[in-house]
């Protein structure tokens, strides 16, 4: 039998997210297993302000649209991740994400649900399983 660690990690950007299984055998290495991702549902404005001649222009929507999308995507993973949480008996997950994408996160997460999730700011969404099980960050999660 041998021996292992596990940690749960969830990595999150303003458009995707991925809950992952960390496990570490007693060599030291290091195996994500991806286990659900969600993403956004979010879709960019099409309605633009006219402008004085009559034609499409620039409203002062667009210029929110990157925060809208934010806390769109914010309320997603939320709605999300709480009852994945539960499902797993997940008690502790480390989040990852960029300081935007968390603080937008905490806005919205309820304290039971902020309260099992250890917050790291940085950005790993966009790496693959095999590239985030050589992350340092993940590695520290599993050393003892």
């Amino acid at each position: 039998m041998s021996n292992q660690t596990e940690a749960w990690v969830l990595v999150v950007d303003s458009e995707q997210a991925r809950l992952l299984r960390a496990t570490s055998s007693q060599h030291g290495k290091v195996h994500l297993d991806e286990v659900t991702k969600l993403a956004t549902s979010f879709q960019a404005s099409e309605h633009h302000r006219p402008t004085r001649m009559g034609h499409p222009g620039q409203g002062n929507a667009e210029g929110h649209e990157p925060e809208r999308k934010l806390a769109h995507f914010a309320r997603q993973v939320t709605a999300w991740i709480a009852p994945e949480l539960v499902a797993r008996s997940i008690d502790q997950c480390n989040l990852f994400a960029p300081s935007h994408m968390l603080g937008a996160l905490r806005s919205e997460l309820p304290k039971p649900v902020a309260g099992k999730l250890r917050e790291h700011a940085a950005e790993l969404a966009h790496m693959s399983a095999a590239d985030l099980s050589k992350h340092p960050s993940i590695g520290k999660l599993l050393a003892k």
